[in-house]
Formats: structure tokens, sequence, C-alpha cells
């Protein structure tokens, strides 16, 4: 009986020390069964097709009475990405008014040059493409308006962004600053290319001086005309930054 027992205790144990080494165990002793996937070989989890995208969008920034914005894209894969362009118009926009009618478009009134180019974004890199509507605002009643932007790359029509902003006409800005002062007066004509006479409320003459950026404005304007200027006060001269006829 003894020998009995000992042969059977020998066997079952040679049976189980085998049946374990068939199986394999993990570092910790548990059996981990290989993975597959629809009967294919076993799925290498390390490796993955790149994550993110490209991602467009826009921040605001507005100073002395500028309306600008800036347009990034970022690269958010995990692989070099390549914009290739056919001109040298990097990006266009469009503002759009509450009832979604298109009031401006910026490629509408431009010229580019026909010709290729590509840029380059590493892996989470990002390019800043600054956008001035301060001109285009002006054409524009007060009112809400939707501004969207796309990159001009070729193959890239998804790299987009828009925001809604509120236009509160020509002097926005620098108002907000503090800096603008804004009165309606009578023009009179210029002094000479750096200066203009008006006749203001109270039946004065004034003299104001013209920033660059304004002077074409005042090409078109005849004696008499009403209009309101925006101007500022520095090294104690009045200079005009803005105006509008009524």
């Amino acid at each position: 009986m003894n020998i009995t027992k000992r042969i059977v205790y020998g066997l079952s144990t040679f049976v189980l020390i085998t049946s374990l080494v068939a199986c394999g165990t993990s570092e910790k002793g548990t059996v981990e069964p290989k993975k597959e996937v629809n009967g294919a070989s076993p799925v290498n989890e390390n490796k993955g097709i790149a994550a993110g995208k490209l991602v467009g969008s826009l921040s605001k920034g507005t100073q002395n009475g500028q309306q600008k914005y800036q347009f990034s894209i970022r690269n958010d894969k995990e692989k070099e990405e390549v914009l290739k362009y056919s001109s040298t118009q990097e990006f266009d926009y469009t503002i759009k008014d509450q009832s979604g009618v298109v009031v401006y478009t910026y490629s509408m009134d431009k010229m580019f040059a026909q010709t290729q180019s590509e840029k380059v974004l590493k892996p989470g890199e990002i390019i800043n493409l600054d956008i001035d509507l301060t001109e285009d605002l002006k054409k524009l009643k007060p009112g809400t308006y939707q501004l969207e932007v796309w990159s001009s790359a070729l193959e890239q029509q998804d790299l987009r962004a828009e925001t809604q902003f509120n236009w509160g006409g020509v002097g926005e800005g620098l108002e907000e600053e503090g800096k603008l002062k804004g009165f309606t007066v009578t023009y009179v004509g210029l002094m000479d290319n750096n200066s203009i006479e008006v006749i203001n409320e109270a039946g004065e003459y004034e003299h104001y001086r013209l920033s660059e950026k304004v002077k074409p404005d005042f090409d078109s304007l005849n004696k008499d005309d009403k209009i309101t200027i925006y101007y500022i006060e520095k090294d104690g001269q009045k200079i005009i930054e803005q105006v509008t006829k009524e």
C-alpha cells in the first residue's frame, strides 16, 4: 500500500509540473494567454498610427485702433507635416453678418503670385499668421459678425477656425484704451501734406495732424464736408487716426 501510494503521488506531481511548463507563466506567476485579433498574429501594443491632427485657432488683439487677429496652425501629430502652397497666399477669410450673408472676402480684392512653396511643421510646432481687419471693418456698419479663417495650403480645406465678434464702428479699440477722442467737425481743407484745418461745433477753427494711415481718406473729401474725426494727443499735437464722412 505504501509503495502504491508513493507511485500515485509521484505520477501526480510529474503531471502537475509538466502542465505548468507547457502553459507558461508570467513574471508574477499568473498565466497570460497571448493576444490575438481576428485570428491574426499577436498585437504589438507599442505600435500604432500617429495621434492628433493639424489644428487651427484664432486669437484677437486690439491695439491703437488696429483690429487684428492671429490665425495659428498647430501640429498635434507625432510626425512632421508639410504644408504645400500653390501661391503666396497662406490663408483666406470671410466676414458674415448675422443672417449668414458674406459681406467681405479677403481674397476678392487681392493679387497673389503663383509660386509653389512648402512649410514644414515639426510635432508640437505652431505657425502664426497675422490678420488685420482694420481697413476691412471700415466698410461695415456696427453690428455682430462672424469671422471664418482657413488655410490656403493644398489638401487642407478643413484647417480652419471661426469666431463671432461685435463691431462698434470706426474708433473701436482706441476708445477702449481711453486714448481716442472723437468729434464731428466741418472740413475746411489741407494746410499741407500732414495737416488739415476744420471748424468745430463751436464755430472755431482748429488744426490737426494726419497719421500716415489716414492720409488717403482725405483725398476724396471736399470743403464743408461734415466728418467725424478720431484723434489722439501726442507730444502736444492732435493726430487723427481715423475719419468717417457723415
